[in-house]
């Protein structure tokens, strides 16, 4: 159930990371992503596994591990095991957004993880947020 002053603390902490750069599960997609829904909710859909990691390498066997656990093939499985899907054009203020990605990191998930702000959605980037137009290929969970 979200926090009854959700939209001022998705609101802060956006503006609090907005410039910080991209860091291995300090700043990365998924920490950025588990945190947007924390600051809505009291708590994450990953909390269990985040903070566990501090390189490409140890984010990539966390993400396998959460696989593994959760007996899914990806992490838009992972998500549909711990949220409800939204299924429509522009999702509520809040969502958690998944976009594919066309240039992976290494060791990346292959997507990025963000939140639906309005018609955009708030990313991480090796330079702070980046806000992009919500594409009909994002898939979305609502945040309740």
């Amino acid at each position: 159930m979200k926090l009854n002053d959700w939209e001022n603390r998705l609101g802060d902490y956006i503006e609090e990371v907005r410039n910080t750069k991209f860091s291995w599960g300090l700043h990365d997609c998924v920490v950025f992503a588990n945190q947007c829904m924390r600051v809505q909710t009291g708590h994450g859909f990953f909390d269990d596994y985040i903070p566990d990691y501090k390189s490409a390498l140890q984010a990539n066997r966390t993400y396998r591990s959460i696989l593994v656990d959760l007996k899914v093939p990806n992490i838009k499985e992972a998500l549909d095991t711990k949220l409800k899907r939204f299924y429509g054009l522009i999702p509520p203020k809040g969502s958690i957004v998944c976009r594919e990605v066309v240039q992976r990191l290494e060791y990346g998930i292959g997507y990025n993880l963000g939140v639906a702000i309005d018609h955009r959605a708030g990313f991480t980037s090796h330079d702070g947020l980046v806000f992009e137009k919500i594409n009909t290929k994002d898939v979305f969970w609502t945040v309740d």
